[in-house]
């Protein structure tokens, strides 16, 4: 799963930030049939981050995401595809590890892992299990921070995310 988060944010002081979100993720696989399954992902969200440590950050987000699911058959095995689109809400909470953070004016990258609290059956962060009971899987996400709009009173930011990858 590959996928990419821009945000913009700003950060309220040098132990807060908060943003706005926008998800794009594509995942696809082919098992060992041909058959392939392909997943599109994308939604506003946003988060809350506090920096409790200088490079330690707790996370809080909220994501509304739309997911577009396609089934392609294996060839000439008489298959048909199949599509699927829903939406799910996620609470995602975690924490992370940040480069060394100069306040609310400096360039940093991050890693963070994350789960999503609402084990919503459709989630993208979720795992149907065999049983039926659903399984949140862990959201490792990796990014930088790049400071914009640096005025004397704004310290807006405008965050992106260059991976988010999903561990099965």
């Amino acid at each position: 799963m590959l996928g990419v988060s821009p945000y913009f944010g700003y950060s309220i002081n040098k132990f807060l930030d908060v943003a706005l979100v926008a998800n794009f993720t594509y995942a696809g696989e082919r098992d060992y049939t041909g058959a392939k399954y392909r997943q599109f992902v994308y939604g506003p969200g946003a988060f809350v981050r506090v920096f409790p440590v200088k490079m330690i950050f707790l996370h809080a987000g909220v994501e509304h995401n739309f997911i577009s699911l396609k089934y392609i058959p294996p060839a000439n095995s008489g298959g048909v595809e199949d599509k699927l689109k829903v939406s799910s809400n996620s609470v995602l909470l975690g924490g992370g590890y940040s480069s060394d953070r100069e306040g609310t004016k400096s360039f940093f990258y991050y890693l963070s892992v994350m789960v999503d609290v609402t084990k919503n059956i459709y989630s993208p962060y979720t795992e149907v299990l065999q049983d039926g009971s659903i399984r949140a899987t862990p959201i490792i996400k990796a990014g930088i921070q790049v400071p914009l709009f640096q005025g004397k009173k704004r310290d807006f930011n405008c965050l992106y995310n260059l991976n988010r990858i999903r561990s099965f």
